[in-house]
């Protein structure tokens, strides 16, 4: 779960306050050192997803569609240019073992 949290600016300091956020940087136009402070405010919004059915599945499920889903992506993908990709890979040192197929002894 997202923690959402939305700071407010403001120009004083309140030493009372844990949540305040100090930020000190370089004001360039002064020419020295300057201070802002943010106060925590209550977030007005919330984090829903994609909505609609997709929100009432849980959690399994939600993996399990992505997961056939790319499953799919990559099939289809490797089936279409994996001919065209397949000799530049066996040149990769890390994937190439992978593609080349069983070392053969002399």
């Amino acid at each position: 779960m997202y923690a959402l949290k939305t700071y407010d600016q403001t120009g004083v300091y309140d030493p009372t306050n844990p949540d305040q956020r100090i930020r000190e940087l370089y004001a360039a136009d002064p020419g020295r050192w300057a201070s802002y402070y943010w106060n925590q405010v209550p977030t007005s919004s919330e984090m829903k997803g994609l909505g609609g059915g997709w929100s009432s599945l849980g959690s399994t499920a939600q993996l399990a569609i992505v997961g056939i889903a790319g499953l799919a992506a990559g099939f289809f993908g490797w089936k279409k240019f994996g001919a065209k990709l397949s000799p530049t890979l066996k040149k990769v040192p890390i994937v190439g073992g992978m593609l080349s197929g069983s070392r053969r002894r002399r």
